[in-house]
């Protein structure tokens, strides 16, 4: 692979979604790939961590989607 390991991969996109959890900036797509991202980390505690921002319980709802805290 080019652009790095799946661990770095994985570490970028992360990143990008801590940057940007809170932006008020973030156009449809991304507010999507932004859901995308925290509902598929593994790390359960970073995971619930960054669910429960308040900017992504109101992404999920926006979305359609449930916000359940456990």
């Amino acid at each position: 692979m080019r652009r790095g390991s799946i661990g770095n991969i994985a570490k970028r996109k992360i990143q990008w979604a801590i940057d940007n959890i809170e932006s008020s900036n973030l156009n449809i797509a991304d507010r999507k790939k932004l859901l995308y991202i925290i509902n598929n980390i593994g790390d359960k505690f970073l995971r619930e961590k960054l669910k429960s921002y308040s900017a992504y319980i109101e992404m999920a709802e926006e979305n359609g989607e449930e916000y359940d805290k456990d």
